[in-house]
């Protein structure tokens, strides 16, 4: 039998003679249809795209017609170390003869295949931004032909979760089954409150739990050093906190390595995302007082609402007031039946997050504290732009509490960075303690002092022991929290005054710390909810 022969060709990137590449970005179109029609035609006397005023996802979108049907779009760059080429040769007819002309040979006409050389290609032309069309939806980060770009550029994957309640042992061993099972790189993890920083049988005196939930759980071990986080870890605190040691890093630090706090209010940079965070739930009665160990501070939300531009994820323990009306709040309250009082008049949820909503407009706001899993898209009127809120469970088996999130990314190495946001954050704080100097002076002096240390937070160091399994440690009353190296240095880094531990200075410190039969446990209910059998909010 006689073998049959292969097929071969050639592709000519070079451009020869006098010709030019031919920059046809901003006229390059994917639509959603088939056009049988290889000619050329005066295209845009017709087809007149233009922008609508608004963004969704950080997508400008744009809308046009075509043969009377409305488009809408967005136009995108093509990711970096790539550019669009057209190609003229093996058997191609098409509009680029109206465009290239003639080849540099002369011999033939960059669409004519019958000559020959049908595998034969040749670079005419470059692009490198095209607009893609939906018929009439607006575009989206979803959208399965801007999803395919994720092969191009990074998508990281960020693993978020609700409450932790110092589980985290089981929350990593998911994310472990999660990897393998599903043949991905988790990059990131946020937990979104009550993540429980128990570094030993002392900090269980600040623990704002039930006496019947007092318990080590693991966060210990990875303090200790006995186990280090599989992946980097964010989190923000929630209203069931071992506070003695988050007010040591009341702006922000590592709790251990590789997880990090983001404060009481604050702003870090991982990788090319930016991400915030508010801690504490919020109550009307103590939203203006000094402190209330898990309650949001006016202070710490006005600092917030300095940050000029949105950020792409914030991170609040309870849900932003009024967000049920921005998804199906009535599923919600067929599990939860008594949010429906809640919802209807308006209370559910917490003010201070519906201003930040608002202010700030991220890309995505994930929180938990209601122990159930719900889902909203917020538009925003100013500009357009979109967010998408994500509320997940706590931690237990069969409930909603990890889901992951594909956010498109450069490549690594990631790393953790003081925002350029925390800039205009902490010019906030210099505002408080500076008022000789203006906003923009203020913004530079932070500015540079940032970048004198390469805008990166310290290390990670202990300040108690950790817990030890083989040894009894008496329970004596916590008195009092030390100087955390992390926040000296950061307070040195931007002169300004360590108060944390001043008892006179009502608007910073508490005058006391809380010890346990001192704590009152608002919603105990909360806690106790996986007793109740009427909750339905159960993993599929």
């Amino acid at each position: 039998m006689e073998e049959e022969k292969g097929t071969t060709g050639s592709i000519n990137l070079s451009l020869n003679g006098k010709d030019e590449k031919i920059n046809l970005s901003g006229q390059v179109h994917h639509l959603p249809c088939c056009i049988k029609f290889n000619c050329p035609c005066t295209v845009s006397q017709y087809f007149k795209p233009k922008l609508k005023g608004m963004e969704i996802d950080g997508l400008a979108v744009e809308e046009a017609h075509f043969r009377r049907r409305k488009l809408q779009g967005t136009t995108i760059s093509l990711p970096n170390g790539y550019a669009g080429i057209f190609f003229v040769g093996g058997g191609f007819n098409g509009f680029l003869q109206a465009v290239l002309a003639k080849n540099n040979s002369g011999k033939r006409k960059a669409c004519d295949a019958s000559e020959g050389n049908s595998n034969d290609w040749e670079m005419k032309a470059k692009f490198d931004k095209l607009t893609y069309w939906n018929h009439d939806t607006p575009p989206s980060k979803d959208d399965p032909f801007l999803r395919s770009f994720y092969w191009f550029t990074v998508a990281e994957a960020i693993a978020v979760e609700g409450c932790m309640h110092g589980d985290l042992d089981k929350v990593y061993d998911t994310i472990k089954y999660i990897e393998n099972t599903r043949n991905i790189k988790i990059d990131l993890l946020l937990c979104c409150g009550d993540f429980q920083a128990v570094r030993n049988e002392r900090d269980m005196d600040s623990l704002n739990v039930p006496p019947k939930y007092w318990e080590m759980k693991s966060f210990w071990k990875y303090y200790s050093g006995e186990e280090v986080a599989p992946v980097p870890t964010i989190f923000i605190g929630g209203n069931h906190e071992a506070s003695n040691y988050l007010w040591e890093l009341y702006y922000g630090g590592w709790a251990a390595p590789n997880i990090y706090f983001l404060g009481f209010a604050g702003v870090v940079k991982f990788g090319n995302i930016r991400i915030g965070g508010l801690s504490g739930i919020y109550n009307a009665r103590n939203y203006c007082l000094g402190w209330v160990w898990y309650h949001v501070r006016e202070y710490d939300v006005h600092k917030l609402m300095h940050l000029e531009e949105p950020i792409d994820i914030f991170l609040s323990h309870d849900w932003p007031l009024g967000i049920t009306n921005y998804g199906n709040w009535q599923q919600l309250v067929r599990y939860k039946k008594h949010f429906k009082d809640e919802i209807q008049q308006g209370t559910l949820g917490s003010k201070p997050a519906a201003q930040l909503l608002e202010k700030l407009k991220p890309s995505y706001w994930f929180s938990a504290h209601l122990h159930c899993k719900f889902t909203a898209l917020v538009e925003h009127e100013e500009g357009g732009r979109v967010t998408k809120f994500l509320a997940l469970d706590k931690c237990l088996p069969g409930r909603k509490f990890l889901q992951i999130v594909d956010i498109e990314s450069d490549p690594g190495p990631y790393e953790y960075y003081y925002s350029t946001r925390t800039s205009e954050l902490t010019t906030a704080i210099l505002m408080c303690r500076r008022t000789q100097l203006g906003m923009q002076d203020c913004r530079q002096w932070v500015k540079s002092r940032i970048e004198d240390r390469e805008a990166k937070p310290c290390e990670f160091s202990q300040t108690a022991p950790p817990h030890n399994p083989s040894h009894s440690v008496s329970n004596t009353t916590f008195s009092g929290s030390p100087r955390n190296p992390q926040t000296v240095s950061f307070l040195e880094l931007l002169d300004l005054p360590y108060v944390l531990d001043n008892a006179s200075d009502s608007r910073d410190t508490p005058a006391s710390l809380p010890r346990k039969g001192d704590i009152p446990i608002e919603d105990e209910d909360e806690i106790e909810d996986d007793a109740d059998p009427n909750n339905e909010n159960r993993s599929s």
